[in-house]
């Protein structure tokens, strides 16, 4: 195994350095707890609002899609544009290509023909 040999001035600096890595570390660590806590609570929020509930009438935070709710607030707080929304569209526009008929219709059931086999090899696998 190789040994690095520093000077004292070095391991000086080389423990600052990792007393300051390890101090962003445990900041982030903090920071990351706080962020899941703001985030239950925003999905709280964002349930009882939609009236996301459950048989028994309690609201259902887990059932909020944080990745729609980062999406609309990247468009409405950090003017960036909605990716969801944009997905949306696109998907759209693929499917009004497919319903009128602009896309190869022996093309879409040869790849659904080959995506099923795929599973189906799959569950055998199994």
């Amino acid at each position: 195994m190789n040994t690095i040999n520093l000077n004292q001035e070095e391991q000086k600096e080389l423990k600052g350095l990792y007393a300051k890595l390890s101090n962003l570390y445990k900041e982030r660590a903090k920071l990351e707890v706080l962020k899941k806590d703001r985030e239950e609570n925003l999905k709280e929020e964002i349930a009882s609002a939609c009236n996301i509930i459950n048989k028994q009438g309690e609201t259902q935070s887990s059932k909020v899609k944080m990745p729609l709710v980062n999406a609309i607030l990247d468009e409405l707080y950090r003017d960036k544009p909605n990716k969801e929304e944009i997905k949306a569209s696109t998907m759209e526009d693929y499917k009004l290509a497919i319903n009128n008929k602009e896309v190869n219709e022996d093309c879409i059931k040869s790849y659904i023909s080959s995506d099923e086999s795929i599973k189906e090899n799959n569950d055998s696998i199994k």
